[in-house]
């Protein structure tokens, strides 16, 4: 069983980002954190070519981890590159306001030319001690000791259909809210009891064909101001086919999330 899960997400951090050889224990510190703060970027070298005078352009970053983060911008930039980025609210506990990335992915959305990139950083250890990603890290609450932690309990927000039998045949056309190997959110129209065991079906969605699970309710709650309840459950029994179902669902969805 935890064989089968370490493979998943194998699967799925491999889908996340951008390739690379990089082996489980590297790929959990790729774990990241979601974001929203202002920046600004500076191309400083394209290959062993310095670039001189270049502009600086605003951006946002979106993602943060220990060994990079992820950017939202306007510009078009490049796989390979050097940037600075700086980040312009100072910060008390940071004395170095701008770290050095390198750009290891780069896509543009088709629909509005915005621009998502990837990088990690490229600055030494002691600047990056002292830098404005370790203190916003630190305020984001990252603990390195958590990295697994939050891989193994990773969920991917969605909206995909699904229907639930309890174990008396009530029925009901549900949908997820989110879904991980491990579990999911999903809607339920009635309060259900800790420890109820449901025969969930997910999907179909997209692409991808519908699949069934062994579900255990861990918790349930009333939407507030409404009649609808959301049920944590999590799955049982998982086999490799579920399991292969599970990280296809996960690559579509960590592939949609990237892109906005």
């Amino acid at each position: 069983m935890l064989k089968g899960l370490i493979g998943g997400f194998k699967s799925l951090v491999s889908a996340a980002g951008g390739g690379g050889s990089a082996d489980f224990g590297e790929r959990r510190k790729l774990v990241r954190l979601r974001c929203h703060y202002d920046v600004l970027v500076q191309q400083v070298e394209e290959g062993q070519k310095k670039v001189q005078g270049q502009k600086k352009f605003k951006g946002i970053v979106v993602e943060m981890g220990l060994e990079g983060m992820r950017l939202r911008c306007f510009e078009p930039v490049k796989k390979g590159l050097l940037i600075d980025v700086h980040y312009v609210v100072p910060i008390l506990s940071a004395e170095v306001s701008t770290v050095r990335c390198e750009v290891v992915w780069s896509r543009q959305r088709e629909k509005d030319f915005v621009t998502f990139v990837g990088v990690r950083y490229v600055s030494d250890k002691k600047d990056m001690a002292r830098s404005w990603v370790k203190a916003l890290l630190h305020e984001l609450g990252f603990k390195p000791e958590l990295i697994h932690q939050k891989r193994r309990n990773f969920r991917a927000d969605c909206f995909i259909p699904a229907y639930y039998v309890t174990r008396a045949g009530e029925s009901y056309q549900s949908k997820l809210y989110n879904l991980g190997i491990t579990g999911a959110l999903l809607e339920a129209g009635k309060d259900l009891p800790k420890g109820e065991v449901l025969d969930l079906r997910i999907g179909p969605y997209e692409n991808l064909a519908m699949f069934g699970v062994q579900a255990n309710v861990v918790q349930c709650r009333r939407q507030p101001g409404s009649r609808l309840y959301q049920a944590g459950v999590t799955f049982q029994d998982l086999n490799s086919r579920h399991m292969k179902s599970l990280t296809d669902y996960l690559k579509l969805l960590m592939a949609e999330s990237w892109s906005e």
